[in-house]
């Protein structure tokens, strides 16, 4: 039998190895299955017309939750972003390398917000929220040259909407999507997917025609779940 170890915290985009995000030990047979289910996803994006695929952060991207900003000690910030990041889930991680290998272009819409900040914490702690916690995240996982190209739109309609007025924010992910389209310059909602472990978040997305996979928060995003829920466009015959 042949076994393939893979150490997660090299990243070298010159010299890369596919399975770099998984620190564990793979048989050539799950090493070769695994690059077949990527590929088959890619396929799959591709030929559904997607221009552009947004996933949300908290129990998708990102195993844990972290209740839209983290409170945390000065004194072990640096220590706690590290562990955070090897939450990132492996398969998030590889299909943002193979997607931004086949220049679909990807986005981060989240609830966590940088208004956390506003949380007036202990001495000695600080809130970290939105942009400011996860882009340092996707820095250490998937490598700047990866990750510069993935935007990240941080907003939460509670903490934003003013008490008493009309609300400028709906809560749903529209403002997220609608901004990385514009970003990316993407015209149709049906060229864009969302991936996402909210049921709410992909019941507005899906009205509006977005395209939706429903992630389970209890896992994050699997490539598995793609799959399932995403197949390839139907055939038509003539």
């Amino acid at each position: 039998m042949i076994l393939i170890f893979v150490w997660v915290d090299t990243v070298d985009r010159g010299k890369r190895i596919n399975t770099r995000h998984y620190s564990k030990l793979f048989t050539m047979e799950t090493y070769r299955s695994h690059q077949l289910q990527i590929k088959e996803c890619i396929n799959r994006i591709h030929q559904n017309g997607i221009r552009l695929v947004c996933f949300d952060f908290d129990q998708t991207a990102y195993r844990g939750h972290t209740g839209g900003a983290l409170t945390v000690s000065t004194s072990i910030l640096s220590s706690t972003m590290t562990q955070m990041a090897a939450e990132l889930t492996p398969d998030f991680l590889s299909i943002v390398d193979a997607l931004c290998d086949v220049n679909i272009a990807v986005a981060i819409v989240t609830f966590g917000d940088s208004q956390g900040n506003k949380i007036r914490p202990l001495d000695d702690y600080t809130v970290v929220g939105g942009e400011a916690l996860i882009r340092p995240l996707l820095n250490m996982r998937l490598g700047r040259p990866v990750a510069d190209h993935v935007p990240i739109y941080a907003l939460n309609p509670d903490w934003r909407n003013t008490v008493g007025q009309p609300s400028e924010y709906r809560n749903s992910k529209e403002w997220h999507l609608t901004s990385a389209m514009q970003h990316f310059n993407v015209e149709h909602s049906d060229s864009v997917l969302l991936i996402d472990d909210s049921a709410h978040n992909i019941s507005e997305a899906a009205q509006s025609g977005f395209h939706t996979v429903s992630v389970s928060p209890d896992t994050g995003f699997t490539v598995a779940q793609l799959l399932d829920q995403f197949p390839p466009p139907s055939l038509t015959f003539v």
